[in-house]
């Protein structure tokens, strides 16, 4: 597990830091996540996903009421 409360800390699990070195991206992307991954969101941000997570649930629900993708039972032998 990562330690988010050092500064020292890296915000990215192994995977991302494997494949950073991969590409020779992980010492800009060390110089970037101190300046710009946090370990909070602020409330603005909270509000805005959210929203999207809601809209996108509702556009999803709308599709699927519209285009129903399911057969009867009655049908399946």
């Amino acid at each position: 597990m990562i330690n988010t409360n050092s500064i020292d800390a890296s915000p990215f699990h192994e995977g991302e830091l494997a494949i950073q070195d991969k590409l020779g991206k992980r010492e800009i992307m060390t110089t970037f996540s101190k300046r710009g991954v946090r370990s909070f969101m602020p409330e603005q941000h909270r509000k805005f996903v959210a929203q999207k997570v809601t809209s996108f649930i509702q556009f999803l629900f709308e599709k699927f009421e519209a285009r129903p993708k399911t057969k009867s039972l009655k049908s399946v032998k």
